[in-house]
């Protein structure tokens, strides 16, 4: 349930509904190939709404943000070619953190910051976080949480739980 009190429903294969009970409105939301505003895919796996109250939305094929003034939606992939690209496309956890910032952890692609662009939202990026399991391989992060002592911990798939301690320099990377 949001902020305005609009219960939102992610589905495995049929995109997202929002229910409005002040007007008992349903929307659906689907991928549409031809539509670059639409879903990002049709299986959801995580949702979350911000301070700001956008509402993030984790899907196979990357994240979704709602955008009510048009609304749809804009979407950020995984792009092999880019390294400011979210490192993975399957987003199973979508944190935001005391200071604001946005952190989603991936399947096998540890996690991503959330790096908005000051003036075109679309031209935003993601600072990736590796998560290197005792086999060499990236981590599936399932979800953050930050404590009382601002650390953060990271439940993954493959190793149990991470601790990260961001440095005191907020300019400096957060190391895992």
């Amino acid at each position: 349930i949001d902020s305005k009190g609009n219960l939102w429903i992610g589905t495995r294969h049929g995109g997202i509904t929002r229910y409005e009970p002040k007007q008992e409105k349903w929307t659906t939301y689907k991928y549409l190939s031809e539509d670059p505003n639409s879903l990002g895919n049709n299986d959801v796996l995580c949702l979350m709404e911000d301070r700001k109250g956008r509402v993030w939305i984790g899907t196979e094929k990357g994240v979704s943000i709602y955008r009510e003034e048009t609304d749809d939606f804009v979407r950020f992939r995984h792009d092999s070619k880019d390294t400011t690209s979210l490192s993975a496309n399957a987003i199973l956890s979508i944190t935001e953190d005391r200071e604001g910032r946005i952190w989603l952890g991936s399947w096998a692609g540890g996690m991503n910051l959330f790096v908005p662009h000051k003036e075109e939202w679309s031209k935003s990026t993601f600072k990736r976080i590796p998560l290197i399991n005792k086999d060499g391989n990236q981590e599936a992060v399932w979800k953050v949480f930050q404590d009382s002592q601002d650390r953060f911990w990271v439940c993954s798939h493959f190793s149990g739980l991470y601790l990260m301690q961001l440095p005191s320099n907020k300019e400096e990377d957060p190391e895992a």
